[in-house]
């Protein structure tokens, strides 16, 4: 659902060049659902999955190194998604990405 919340993101902001106030509000709330998307849809059922099968002993290891990656990554992809803006404007980085996030889900 993220990806196409992204392919759909990247292909307001290429029409929508001409009316930015548009593209903003349109921006804003496709923000909202991927917030609630990947908060309720996906995190919660993940963090409840992992919980139920791994072993007591091993959670506390577990979530601290899921919760170690993820706040390593987050910083790693902004740094990486603002060189690709640089080179090559971020509406293309948005549905560049979408796509590539929507083939590889399916692939998997």
């Amino acid at each position: 659902m993220q990806s196409i919340i992204m392919i759909v993101t990247g292909i307001f902001s290429l029409f929508l060049r001409s009316q930015p106030m548009l593209f903003y509000v349109i921006y804003i709330t496709l923000c909202l659902l991927s917030g609630y998307f990947s908060t309720f849809i996906i995190n919660v059922p993940m963090i409840s999955y992992f919980q139920k099968n791994i072993e007591i002993n091993q959670q506390t290891q577990f979530f601290s190194i899921m919760t170690l990656s993820s706040n390593i990554m987050v910083p790693l992809g902004t740094f990486i998604a603002g060189i690709l803006c640089d080179l090559m404007g971020a509406d293309v980085v948005y549905l560049t990405s979408g796509i590539f996030i929507l083939v590889y889900v399916y692939i998997m």
